[in-house]
């Protein structure tokens, strides 16, 4: 039946769409990036083509979630909010086919010091809107308990950090190596800032497919080639 399920994708589509994000360095905005190119291997192996889009995270999941021309998006944090299949309505989780750690950006002159997602409580904390984080810290910013202060750039977030508007800011740490790397002011400031020791979470990487059959379809080829 699986097998029949690839054909079906094939002759639906030449390619299937998806949208993702620029994130370097996991993806870039050309669509290249290593996380972009394990999806294409991954759907390759099925004999499938894959169109990757580029556009504005929020832009993304709107997309893969109500225009029927798009089966999916990735990378997704697991959410069962989100979870056709669980608590929520939007879309169809894959298996995991990668993971990189998230945690606290931080200034070396003021390290935060927590042991529990609780101990920071009361702090302002740096997110970038639309992205899911860590379950326990992001309810903690639903209730009110961590003062989450967003906007739309992981870029943002480390110069706010650097001007004192914010204690930490949430980043991937391939994300934060990679900007204090080569994007030139926060090149110029690296020495000022640092990722603090403790991990908020190491979460995979899924597609999230459209809820739809053309999107549990899709799902099913590329779990296959997984």
């Amino acid at each position: 039946m699986l097998q029949a399920s690839s054909h079906a994708v094939a002759e639906t589509k030449t390619a299937l769409r998806l949208t993702t994000l620029e994130w370097p360095p996991h993806i870039f905005a050309d669509g290249s990036g290593p996380v972009a190119d394990a999806v294409r291997e991954i759907f390759s192996r099925k004999g499938l083509a894959v169109t990757i889009e580029v556009h504005p995270w929020h832009r993304a999941v709107a997309l893969a979630a109500e225009n029927k021309a798009y089966a999916g998006v990735f990378p997704e944090y697991y959410s069962p909010r989100a979870d056709a299949e669980a608590d929520g309505h939007r879309c169809l989780f894959s298996r995991p086919f990668g993971k990189s750690p998230i945690g606290l950006a931080e200034l070396s002159s003021n390290p935060v010091i927590w042991d529990k997602i609780g101990d920071l409580a009361d702090l302002r904390i740096g997110t970038v809107r639309g992205y899911k984080n860590e379950d326990m810290f992001d309810l903690l910013v639903a209730t009110g308990r961590i003062h989450a202060v967003e906007t739309t750039s992981d870029e943002q977030n480390l110069r706010n950090l650097l001007q004192g508007k914010i204690a930490a800011a949430v980043i991937d740490l391939q994300v934060f190596e990679h900007l204090i790397a080569t994007t030139q002011d926060l090149k110029d400031a690296a020495g000022k800032l640092q990722f603090n020791s403790r991990l908020l979470a190491i979460p995979d990487f899924h597609v999230c497919f459209q809820n739809s059959p053309q999107g549990r379809r899709a799902r099913e080829a590329f779990e296959e080639g997984l």
